[in-house]
């Protein structure tokens, strides 16, 4: 996903699993948390291809969101097309500035993991251009009129919030119950600012639905999951 050229080849994949399955399947995700991939692959290196290069997060962003928008519009050009829901999941981890000199940090964070795919999937721009002084900074843009029209519904992913600490750490409240992956503490009650952000930037304007696609937390200890579905 880093070369636009190659997106014709994912959206051969997807029709060609869309033309075995669409009899037996009507809802379609093309993307699970496009986000992740992109900035842990690519900005913070903690999963393969191991880089950390603002640019090239920011042009897998795209190429991503792209991608979603042309799988969309070949799908729907299919004879079974109109028939099928096709949408895209959208992992929601609400940011918080750890010190009040982190504001920056996750500034940069909100618009390469919220404000760019609201933005793009509502108005047809992407936008990122982020210069940092002694870094390699972002300058992707993009336009397609057809991404808002490529949506029948979106899915959020919701498990806990966290805080940035500097552009690529990310931390949590040493006073909230950890889980068993680093930095993602006990924090259900963030499923409902969550389920309104999706809505305020995304849902309501293009009046589709949400669908939670994935909620809880990572742990072997049973009280603590029992603590998070009650609160």
């Amino acid at each position: 996903f880093e070369h636009e050229k190659n997106l014709y080849l994912f959206e051969r994949y997807c029709l060609t699993m869309y033309e075995l399955l669409n009899s037996k399947v009507d809802r379609w995700i093309t993307f699970w948390a496009p986000e992740n991939y992109a900035m842990l692959g690519y900005l913070t290196g903690s999963i393969p291809p191991g880089v950390s290069n603002l640019h090239r997060a920011a042009t897998v962003l795209k190429n991503q969101y792209e991608a979603h928008v042309r799988v969309y519009k070949a799908i729907k050009e299919t004879t079974r097309g109109n028939t099928s829901r096709v949408g895209i999941v959208k992992h929601i981890h609400l940011l918080e500035p750890w010190h009040p000199w982190d504001r920056a940090s996750c500034y940069i964070a909100n618009i390469l993991t919220n404000s760019s795919f609201y933005t793009f999937f509502t108005t047809g721009t992407f936008n990122i251009t982020l210069p940092l002084p002694g870094k390699v900074g972002a300058w992707v843009k993009h336009t397609n009129p057809y991404a808002p029209k490529s949506l029948d519904f979106i899915g959020i992913n919701y498990h806990s919030h966290g805080y940035m600490k500097n552009i690529t750490k990310h931390v949590s409240n040493p006073s909230e119950i950890p889980t068993d992956v680093t930095g993602i503490s006990v924090y259900p009650e963030g499923l409902y600012s969550a389920i309104k952000t999706a809505s305020d930037n995304l849902a309501k304007k293009l009046n589709i639905p949400i669908i939670i696609t994935q909620n809880g937390i990572a742990t072997q200890d049973e009280s603590i999951r029992d603590l998070f579905i009650k609160r």
